[in-house]
Formats: structure tokens, sequence, C-alpha cells
């Protein structure tokens, strides 16, 4: 919990190690009671660094970190605290606990606010019905002169609902009024606004907003995650949520002893699909892929290239030669065009200027194969390395990449700065460098890696037929100690406990599994006597399967009474989650006072196959490509109407993409009547190349026989391509016949999603990375 609740400002963390120490020596109960637990965790992480109190602000008073725990404790369990406060993770509570109001302000605010605000949904509302909204005193002082609007009177909440303000008091008194319930808040920044956001418990809500989430930051004095990006809070909650966020970080860092090549490989493939809102881990990759060239490398691809210019063309060349040389005008405005001679996605651009004579303004334009010109960057977007800041002769100055594919690079230059040699050169130019990622290298690469995946469904489909551990690491759901529950199915050598009358645990298994066997290891001899296990479905219908009746014990176990192993056998039941329910427990002998305990709870079965129609209702949206000489066409009438593909070659064929890989067992073709092929050919498409299966004439793996039950038409003649079990992404039909016209294709089988999570997640998290993003997506889908 303590390493995996978020950063610590500034990387604080001896200071937060020792705040958590001094919680436990103030509260014995912290480390057993679990919302105390959580709590202290909270403060301890939250107020390593000091937390400034709002109201005493000027004079920079610092809120007590221990008294914070110590009202928060208490309130949360004697004060009309909403629900909430119980529920969320300890990353949740940092924004609680972190609160800029005195303690005595947030009791002030539970006695205030109206009853119908008085909910999780609700309560950021409050602010605005209660906050005067003006931007002068009665006094006429400006709210813009600061403390004097206030008459240099502590900003209490009392006080600024009294008083009023503008959007900065609206927002930090509505984040309070969430705190003062236990309810997760905090300010936001926007362009010329301060709004704020709170957790309903299901959701991030934006209130007093006028941008929206891609234009809000972190406040200043709002410890961050990650990016100071507004939308990295849902991110991290979302991770919180998971339940798998432990795992990752793990999991994350115990791969940083491995080398880059297995890291790399761990990341993609264990790491980021366990919690793929886990961003450093993303941040993992990314930089590895740099490092091992699994991106490609960074190359000047402008180093040259030919060059167009404004005037003084016979120094053109100088500006990507690297010569040493320069290229310069007189002119009052002047242009350069650096053909790239094939597109190209660009990482970066760097310029150097000559001497001082450097635009003031410029626009950076994209021109692509068809001539077509979109403005990318200005001067606005440069940055200057730390070793060129004050340096104004020859300066070197960066900009970042763009996503549109670029042939030609345009700089449009004005305002420039006259040579002090009285040259009369207003514009200068040493030399340009554009940047960008070997795409061959990295399609190359990513190649590797679909090859590395299709493997991986392979043995995922071999496996799901064999009896095998299915339980380990997987997500603990407890009633209880929530903070022990993955103990319970990681096999660290570490227990669950509870000192619950009753208590229950729930393993999510991630899929639906064909249970054979489960093993329990108790703790200490804190058993439950009674208890019922429930095997829960996909639909989440639970049903009761065993007791502790059904219980064995190995010769081996029999008459040890503490850490005992016992067996229950598996069951028919479909199974997503297994849960325990536990009665009557046995009080620890260490005065703990635990009743249930448990070291493992071990679940061996088999992944259960549920082979799916995987073009779903509408098979032509999978449709990529097909023959130039084809065509779609509506038959039927009315409700009835059917689109119909029809070849007009001799020859046609269609190509198909699943959307992730899958492991294909069938493929059924419905010919419209008198359409049917004379003979076909499936290519299933693979990374490392072509599988073709060809026509029933030539070969017995395929057979045809009438599915009319399927079909109102019992003229209708099908194809059945049965017992192919190939592993793949796309598929090809081809065609042999005249008068060809399909109905429908059906592809049955069983998908491996990890791969299409994966780069769904990219579009989310690699925003900040648009040449990385399109490697990666462009290159990982379209092998």
């Amino acid at each position: 919990m303590f390493l995996c609740s978020g950063d610590v400002e500034n990387g604080n963390w001896n200071k937060a190690l020792e705040l958590l120490a001094e919680l436990i020596r103030t509260d014995s109960e912290v480390t057993q009671h679990p919302l105390k637990l959580k709590l202290a965790v909270a403060v301890a992480l939250t107020f390593a660094m000091p937390v400034i109190s709002y109201a005493y602000r000027e004079t920079k008073k610092e809120i007590d970190p221990i008294q914070r725990y110590l009202s928060y404790s208490r309130w949360c369990l004697t004060e009309p605290m909403f629900e909430i406060v119980k529920n969320v993770s300890c990353w949740h509570l940092r924004y609680v606990v972190g609160s800029w109001a005195e303690d005595g302000e947030l009791e002030w605010a539970r006695d205030n606010v109206a009853p119908e605000f008085l909910t999780t949904d609700k309560i950021g509302e409050a602010t605005h019905s209660m906050i005067k909204y003006r931007d002068f005193n009665e006094d006429g002082v400006s709210i813009h002169d600061g403390a004097a609007f206030y008459n240099h009177r502590p900003e209490t909440l009392e006080l600024l609902l009294q008083e009023g303000g503008v959007c900065g008091v609206v927002s930090k008194f509505g984040t309070a009024l969430c705190q003062a319930f236990g309810v997760p808040a905090m300010p936001l920044g926007q362009p010329g606004h301060c709004a704020f956001t709170w957790y309903t418990g299901k959701e991030w809500v934006l209130g007093n907003d006028i941008s929206g989430w891609e234009s809000s930051c972190y406040h200043e004095g709002i410890q961050t995650q990650w990016s100071q990006c507004a939308p990295f809070i849902r991110l991290m909650s979302d991770a919180q949520e998971r339940g798998t966020f432990a795992i990752s970080e793990k999991m994350r860092i115990a791969a940083s002893t491995l080398s880059p090549e297995k890291r790399i490989g761990l990341l993609f493939s264990c790491v980021i699909p366990k919690c793929p809102e886990n961003y450093d881990s993303w941040l993992d990759f990314l930089q590895l892929a740099k490092d091992t060239g699994l991106i490609g490398r960074s190359e000047n691809i402008a180093e040259g290239k030919p060059v167009a210019v404004s005037a003084t063309e016979e120094r053109a060349q100088n500006l990507t030669e690297n010569s040493g040389s320069e290229w310069w005008t007189g002119e009052e405005t002047a242009w350069i065009e650096i053909d790239l001679e094939e597109s190209h996605v660009v990482d970066r651009v760097k310029i150097q200027w000559w001497g001082f004579s450097k635009a003031d303004t410029y626009k950076v334009f994209a021109i692509n194969e068809n001539g077509q010109k979109v403005l990318v960057k200005t001067e606005k977007d440069q940055t200057v390395d730390k070793a060129e800041r004050g340096n104004d002769c020859n300066q070197w100055i960066n900009l970042s990449g763009w996503k549109e594919e670029t042939r030609k690079v345009r700089l449009e230059l004005s305002n420039g700065n006259k040579d002090p040699w009285n040259m009369n050169m207003l514009f200068g130019l040493r030399q340009i460098q554009v940047f960008s990622v070997n795409r061959t290298e990295t399609r190359n690469n990513f190649v590797d890696i679909c090859e590395e995946f299709e493997k991986e469904a392979e043995i995922q489909e071999k496996q799901s037929g064999e009896a095998h551990i299915i339980s380990d690491r997987k997500p603990v759901k407890v009633s209880s100690t929530d903070d022990r529950a993955l103990n319970i199915t990681e096999n660290s050598g570490s227990e669950w406990w509870t000192g619950e009358e009753t208590a229950w645990i729930e393993i999510d298994l991630e899929e639906t599994c064909a249970v054979e066997q489960v093993k329990i290891w108790w703790w200490g001899y804190s058993k439950a006597d009674t208890y019922k296990v429930f095997a829960v479905a996909e639909n989440g219908q639970k049903v009761l399967v065993k007791t502790e009746k059904d219980q064995t014990v190995d010769k081996a176990e029999q008459g040890n009474g503490c850490n005992q192993w016992v067996n229950l056998s598996g069951w028919k039941e479909e199974t997503r989650k297994v849960r325990l329910e536990l009665s009557n427990g046995n009080k620890d002998p260490w005065n703990m006072n635990m009743l249930f305990g448990l070291r493992q709870v071990v679940v061996s079965g088999k992944t259960k196959i549920n082979m799916a129609n995987l073009c779903g209702p509408n098979w032509q949206d999978l449709v990529v490509q097909a023959n130039s000489n084809s065509s779609w066409v509506d038959q039927g009438v009315s409700d009835h109407k059917e689109t119909v593909w029809k070849g007009n070659d001799q020859e046609c064929w269609l190509e198909l993409d699943l959307g992730c890989i899958c492991c294909v067992k069938s493929i059924v073709i419905d010919w419209e009547e008198m359409g049917k092929a004379e003979k076909v050919e499936v290519v299933i498409r693979k990374s490392s190349g072509d599988v073709k299966i060809e026509d029933p004439t030539y070969l017995n793996q395929i057979f045809r026989k009438m599915r009319s039950k399927f079909f109102s038409n019992n003229d209708v003649d099908m194809d059945d391509f049965t017992s192919l079990n190939q592993v793949c992404r796309g598929i090809r039909l081809n065609f042999f016949g005249n008068g060809i016209a399909i109905r429908s294709v059906k592809i049955y089988g069983v998908k491996y999603t990890n791969q299409n999570m994966i780069v769904n997640r990219m579009k989310r998290f690699l925003e900040n990375h648009p040449f990385v993003f399109d490697m990666l997506v462009d290159q990982f889908l379209k092998y």
C-alpha cells in the first residue's frame, strides 16, 4: 500500500516513512484497523511535503499531519461521513486528508451544507448555492487585490461564505466541502480559470468547469501523479480501482533487474496487460523501446537533401550539408523548403541560427506527397537546451515532431534581426536538422513482436486443454483488510486475516474456467469451522458448490492444526470467480484478535474455450480489401433486405481483418443461390508468412454440408472449412468461378484480446508522443 499509492513530492520517501512510523506509535490500532491503516499511509505520503493552510497561507502555516490523522480517524468512526471514505483506495484518500482547510473548518462545513447536497453526486454542487460570485467587496476592493478583499482576515470557509469571491474561491470552497465528508477532491487549473473535481465513487466529476478535462491541469500545491495533465487523475484512479495495480508495480520493479531485451518483453506481454492503466510501465516500455532500437533509430533525414529558398540560392545547400557555412538573406520575409524525397513522420526539428539574425516569428509547415500544406509549429513551440540559454549568437533551438505525413518541411520567416557586421542580413541559418524514426526497422521489429504474440496464443490454446493453476496472482476482493488480499493468490509467504465475526473472499479468475480442485492453506489456528464455496459465472450468477463438509486433508497434514492445508474437489459449473464465505472462526493464540486467516488459496483447472463468431453481426465491417471488379449489392425488400457481395471476375478475393489475434477454428461461407465458387482458397495471414488451405476438391481438411437450420432459405448452399486451428489476425479468401455471390462469411474461434487492449490503451496514454504512437499502432497492427 505504501509503495503503490502514488508518488511522494520530490521523492521524499524517507520523510513519508518517518511520518508513518510516528503515526503507528501515536495510534497502536493503525496496523490492525484497515481504514485507519489507509488513512495513516495517505497522511504519511501526502504530508511528506508540508500542506499549507489556505486560510493562513500568507504566514505559510502548516497543517499538523498527526492531528489531521487523528481527526479523520475519529470522524470516520463517529461523524456522519459519507460511506465512500471506507471504500476508496489509499491513493484516493490522499485527496481527502490533504485538504487545505483546517480541521475546525471541515467540522464547520459539515454543519452548514444544505441537506439536498448530502450525497457524493451532489456535494460538489453546493458551492454554487453558497458562494456569492463577485469581483468587488462592499467597500469596492477588487478580488485581485488579494488579502485586502477580505480586510486581511484569515480566509476561512466561514469568511469565504460571508464575503464571496470569484472562480478560485468557488472551486476551493467546493473542494473543502467534499473533503469534509470524506469525498476525494482537488482544485484544478484551466486557462484563465480555476475549476475543481470530486470523486463520486464511480467517476471524477468536473465542477465550476469552462474548458473540460483536456484543458485542465493540476493546481499548484496539489501533488501530482505522472503528469500535470488532469486526465491522469482519472487514469490513476482507474489503476487503483482495477485491483491489479499493486501486482503490476511489483512486476515492473522486478523487471528492472532483467536485461533490456527480456525486460521489454515482460513489460509488453505481462506487466502492461496486467494493469494497462499503470502509466509507469508505458514510460519504461517507451524508454526501453528507444534504448534497444525496437522503434528504430531517430536519424537526421534532412542531411544532404535538396533545399529551395526565397533568395541567395547559391547558399541553400549549406542548410542541410553540415558544412560549417551558412545561408542568409536581407529580405523582409523569407522561406526555406527542404525536400525529404519520401514521406516521413517527423520526430523533432533542430535549427541553428547564424549570428544574431534569427526570426522573431516563423511558421513551420508539413507538406505531404499531394502538395497539401499544413501548419504544424510556430516560434511559440520552440524550446532551448539548457546549455544554449543565454547564448544569443549561433543559437540552437528545438521543435517537437508532429503526426502528419511529411514529404517537405517549409519554414516561413518574418521579423528578422539585422546582423551586427553591417552585411544588412535580416535572417541567417547555419543548419536545419529534421529527425525521424527508421520506419522499416520499426516495422520489422514489430513483426517479430506479432510472431511472439502468435506463438503465445498457440501456447494458450494448447494449455487451455490442460489443468493448471488458474488463480496465481489473480485479483482478490475481501470483506476487510483489503491491503492484505493479494497475499491469498501471490504465494508470497505472507497472509490475510480479519477479526470480523464473518468474512468473505472472492478470487477473479479473469476468464471463464472449469475448476478441478481448490486447495486452502489456513493461517495458524484461525481456520473457519464452517464455510461455503460459490462458483460465480460471467453474468454474476452465484451457485453454492462446496462446504466444509466436502473438504479432505492429505495424510501428511492430518493432526497438524497449525497452518493446515485442506483440499476440495472441483465442480461442473462454469466459473469466472470463486467466492468463499467464512463463519465460526477461531481466535489466534497471539492476542492479535484475528478470527480468520489464510496464507493461500490455490485454484486449479482449465481455461474454458468459448468459441464465438469472430465477425459479429456485420461481417462486411471486417472486409478491409477486395479485388477492384467487385461490388456490394442490396437485395430483398423492406425489413428483409440483405447485402450480397458479388465478384465479377473469374478470380476474385476478399480480405478480412479480425481486429486482434485469434485462433480460427472454422469458416462458414453462405452462398447466394447460383453464386457458389467452383474452388476456394483460404489464406491465413500470419506475420511469419501466409498459410494456404485449398479447396475440398484437393484436400480433405474441408468438407461441404447443408446448414439450412440457420437460414430461412433451405436451398442455400454452405461451405464449412473446419478443423483449421490457425492463430492469425487476418484471412484472405480467394474464389475461382463465374458469378460468385456471397451472403455472409462467419468465422468461428477464440479471441486473444490482450494485444487489442494494449493498442487501445496506447491511444489514451501516448497523446504526448505522437510519432511513437503512430509507430506502435500502425506497425503493430499492419504487419
